[in-house]
């Protein structure tokens, strides 16, 4: 493996690649860490070469510079695609489901794989200016990507650009719910994968703060302005929750404790990835509880064990597959 590409490994171990602080009377703080080893994907589905049957394309876009996009068509023929969105470390040469994953063999059970590269610490929404303390060169508006360009372009290259899936880990799990609230006709089915999914939870906008900033200084003041903006609550999908309404849902969680399936990982690394699906299981279950007060049609999976790690997310995504392809006709 070549040395960038253990870099990129290392980079994207965890989806929200963090240290989890004690929350206290001030509330809860992530702050960065030092990168991990790299780690073979997991084995649980062992298959083909990602770069056997991938399609790349530099997507056009009007509000960023151009977006490159790898996907893998459906074998079956299926136009339907699931768009993956990445966690907060995001790089961009390749996502990190492909880095850390086999899912893009769902391509041989009827569903196009669809993966935009890159948008760290964007949480895939249309910020309100560039990041000030960075320098960004340009204002991130990957809400208007994902939800109306990509689906766009999927249309021009023969695929479907409406009723599609969108599956989101860490930072891209809130994300994914807002989307489809805001893009129902683009999105028939979304899944958070231990993901934030009450950000105006007190100590969460600190925590995001937090983790933006270890993220090669992005300011989250620039995406949804100061922590009292009407933007924070509008992208909380607890808050939102009456929006997610008819929207067929898979959530997944764990209680945060390290199983065999971390065995990678060292000792201070499984704390830190304990840590941080703590907080996504606690998110979680309260967004359950307004979610079967609302009465929303959502699937739960909460596991009495495991981390804030990729072979997690793997296996969820298999879980959801057949419910994915009922939900949007795949």
């Amino acid at each position: 493996m070549a040395e960038g590409q253990n870099r990129s490994f290392s980079r994207r171990r965890f989806g929200l690649l963090a240290t989890a602080g004690a929350a206290g009377a001030a509330g809860l703080a992530l702050a960065g860490q030092a990168p991990l080893a790299a780690a073979n994907p997991p084995d649980d589905h062992p298959g083909s070469d990602p770069n056997a049957t991938v399609e790349e394309h530099m997507v056009p876009t009007p509000e960023m510079p151009d977006v490159k996009v790898r996907l893998w068509r459906a074998t079956n023929g299926s136009k339907k695609c699931v768009i993956l969105l990445d966690g907060l470390r995001a790089t961009w040469d390749v996502s990190g489901w492909e880095h850390m994953t086999n899912v893009h063999e769902a391509a041989q059970h009827g569903i196009t794989v669809v993966e935009p590269i890159g948008g760290n610490a964007s949480f895939y929404t249309d910020w309100d200016s560039p990041s000030n303390l960075n320098n960004q060169p340009y204002r991130y508006m990957w809400e208007t990507f994902v939800g109306t360009t990509l689906p766009n372009y999927l249309s021009s290259i023969k695929l479907s650009g409406t009723g599609n899936a969108v599956v989101g880990l860490s930072m891209g799990g809130g994300s994914a719910l807002i989307l489809a609230a805001n893009h129902r006709d683009r999105f028939g089915f979304a899944s958070a994968l231990s993901g934030f999914l009450n950000i105006t939870a007190p100590g969460m906008r600190e925590a995001v703060r937090a983790a933006m900033l270890s993220e090669q200084g992005f300011n989250s003041d620039n995406m949804w302005g100061p922590p009292w903006s009407p933007r924070w609550p509008q992208n909380d999908p607890t808050v939102r929750i009456n929006d997610l309404k008819g929207i067929p849902l898979y959530i997944s969680a764990a209680r945060g404790g390290a199983t065999d399936k971390d065995g990678d990982l060292s000792a201070v690394d499984k704390v830190s990835a304990a840590g941080l699906e703590t907080i996504a299981y606690s998110q979680t279950k309260s967004f359950q509880d307004k979610a079967q007060q609302a009465g929303l049609n959502a699937r739960f999976v909460l596991d009495a064990s495991g981390t804030h790690n990729w072979p997690y997310w793997q296996d969820h995504f298999w879980d959801s597959l057949d419910y994915m392809k009922q939900s949007i006709g795949a």
